[in-house]
């Protein structure tokens, strides 16, 4: 279920990621909150902001990465709030909660994992722009400070 659209709502994890010269993520939310089975669908809210004008359109890139830096799965690359927020039409100051969701592989082993993001000219894939801040992998790509965790199922 995704969360409540009118209720008042921050996000769980502040971060002070900057993507880029304008675009900031203050933080990030999980509602199923760390620990997951394989086949669940991993819930996420991102609260992206805007401190200056876009003037352009932004694609949001996210993955689960285990702890050798391997990509596992990668949720579907679309602009914020599944396109229906573009990053030009952002107004100053004012949050954008973006909800994703993404289904873990079934094989997927018990294990500590971690969601990288990236974000990228929409249309150019190569324009990926420079993020600054919280703990980032490389030069583009944002790490969130929390792991999750996957665990196996018990068996009767």
């Amino acid at each position: 279920n995704a969360p409540d659209p009118v209720a008042f709502r921050g996000p769980e994890q502040l971060t002070n990621f900057r993507f880029g010269e304008s675009i900031q993520l203050l933080g990030v939310s999980l509602p199923q909150g760390l620990t997951y089975l394989p086949d669940a669908v991993l819930p996420i809210s991102l609260f992206w902001m805007t401190d200056q004008p876009v003037g352009r359109d932004y694609t949001v890139a996210w993955f689960l990465v285990d702890v050798t830096q391997t990509r596992i799965v990668q949720g579907l690359d679309t602009q914020p709030v599944w396109g229906f927020a573009p990053t030009s039409g952002w107004s100053l100051g004012v949050p954008v909660i973006d909800n994703r969701g993404l289904r873990l592989p079934l094989d997927l082993p018990a294990g500590e994992y971690q969601i990288w993001l990236r974000l990228y000219e929409s249309g150019s894939p190569e324009n990926v722009l420079p993020v600054q801040g919280g703990n980032p992998v490389d030069e583009v790509t944002a790490v969130l400070s929390e792991s999750l965790f996957v665990e196996m199922p018990v068996q009767p």
